[in-house]
């Protein structure tokens, strides 16, 4: 953990003070990332970590130093003195490379601090390569060490509790984020109340959201076009964005975002708690709930074929034996039904001239997988899922 700091007089000059980059460099050699630089390229093996909610104890202090106040004020009739009680507080603070959004609040009448920011764009100045998951708990310190410089009787990280955390993690070599992100988004999802799509000019989804905003998100995006829409967006910075974007062509970042009670069920109260193992069984286990695991594309192609052989004349018991044929030469698995009905199939696809192949034509089947963290196409996205 970095070495805490404390609050300093507004008179110390800003630029002497220590900040969590200070602390970070000399550590690590962090800076602004670009995609020339050495392993910046380099994909997480596992899922990484974007922006977190902390929140924990403080004082009043704190809730009077932060740029816009509510307060409660009360006169005392007899005395006439009038006494002030910061009720919520909210203002932002610099924090390496990025303005942490920070909050005063009361909790059962406890003064409480909440601070949000992502953490890759505190150390590297844009979030495309997320944080890995093991160096969470250092980073959270670090984010409070920096608080110090600006604000009084910010709380250590043993002390705080974890409010929101995006857990992230990144396709590579996706033919097309925005046909994927469409073929997903015609699967529902049971129980959640949220399904947004955010379409791009072109009419190509961009971004698609499931889930529920109190308590767990599922968001699924392309890279490349939102770095591009940032670097529009950036008064600075603008030349840093589009160089990652032209580098991420092809990248669709699926991003588990988990708030308050969702986080103590699945077993996260504090960073420490966090733990790698723990948030990828997570990141698995709503990558398949929000329904980012079908296979898209290849079955409309069977429907098809089915559509043309009814249409000819063949029986529905036909086309049943033939169907389940053709499944089982495509996949190579053993035929599900008796020897005899093996046979009608085989002889049916003679007739018409079919092989297993022609389920996949013309539209082959992809399918988002987990564990590579890549998009199977063809008889490989057909194979056991997650």
């Amino acid at each position: 953990m970095v070495e805490r700091s404390h609050h300093v007089d507004a008179a110390v000059p800003v630029a002497s003070r220590p900040s969590v980059m200070d602390t970070v460099l000399a550590r690590a050699g962090f800076r602004p990332t670009h995609p020339t630089d050495r392993g910046a390229l380099t994909p997480l093996s596992g899922v990484g970590i974007d922006t977190v909610y902390l929140t924990g104890p403080t004082t009043e202090q704190l809730l009077f130093e932060l740029s816009n106040q509510q307060v409660h004020r009360a006169i005392d009739r007899g005395t006439g003195e009038l006494t002030e009680t910061a009720v919520r507080a909210r203002g932002q603070v610099e924090v390496g490379f990025t303005r942490a959004r920070v909050s005063g609040f009361r909790q059962r009448g406890v003064p409480m601090m909440g601070v949000e920011l992502s953490l890759p764009c505190m150390i590297h100045g844009h979030n495309r390569n997320a944080i890995d998951a093991a160096d969470l708990e250092e980073f959270a310190d670090a984010v409070l060490c920096s608080l110090t410089w600006d604000l009084p009787d910010v709380p250590d990280v043993d002390q705080v509790t974890l409010a929101r955390l995006d857990i992230v993690s990144d396709f590579h070599g996706v033919e097309s984020p925005s046909w994927t992100l469409t073929q997903v988004s015609r699967h529902p999802v049971a129980r959640a109340r949220h399904h947004e799509q955010h379409v791009g000019a072109d009419g190509k989804v961009q971004t698609l959201t499931r889930g529920s905003k109190t308590q767990w998100l599922i968001r699924g995006y392309d890279k490349e076009q939102q770095l591009a829409a940032l670097a529009r967006d950036a008064c600075t910075d603008s030349d840093l964005l589009n160089a990652w974007a032209a580098v991420s062509s092809g990248m669709l970042r699926v991003e588990l975002q988990l708030r308050g009670e969702r986080l103590r069920r699945d077993g996260i109260t504090m960073t420490k708690d966090a733990r790698p193992t723990l948030l990828e069984g997570l990141a698995q286990k709503y990558f398949v709930r929000g329904r980012f695991d079908v296979i898209s594309g290849g079955l409309p192609a069977a429907r098809h074929l089915i559509e043309q052989l009814s249409a000819t004349g063949v029986s529905d018991a036909d086309l049943r034996v033939l169907s389940s044929y053709l499944l089982s030469d495509l996949l190579d698995t053993r035929f599900p039904g008796e020897r005899k009905l093996k046979e009608r199939g085989r002889a049916l696809a003679r007739r018409h001239g079919l092989t297993g192949s022609t389920l996949l034509d013309p539209d082959e089947p992809r399918r988002l997988d987990f564990d590579s963290r890549s998009e199977l196409r063809g008889e490989a996205a057909l194979r056991h899922r997650t």
